[in-house]
């Protein structure tokens, strides 16, 4: 179980790349809706610009999704990404 502790983010970079790298910081598994996203017309290319201080990890989550009109789901530390419906 990952702890809810607090992160601060700053980050331009595409979405694909920043959720990797959170991934990876964070321990967490993360799995992609591809075709669910190629079928939305979603690219994980497009790029985030974004300022995130004192955040839990499912916010900053959401903060990340949220422009890109994706859902995040976490259960422990699994975390799917797909279109929102």
């Amino acid at each position: 179980m990952i702890p809810k502790r607090r992160v601060i983010l700053e980050a331009n970079q595409s979405a694909g790349a920043l959720l990797r790298q959170l991934a990876d910081r964070l321990k967490l598994d993360l799995r992609i809706d591809v075709d669910g996203l190629r079928r939305a017309g979603i690219s994980l290319d497009q790029r985030i610009l974004l300022r995130v201080e004192n955040a839990t990890i499912d916010v900053l989550l959401l903060e990340v999704v949220g422009p890109l009109r994706l859902d995040v789901r976490r259960d422990g530390n699994v975390v799917e990404i797909g279109p929102a419906d």
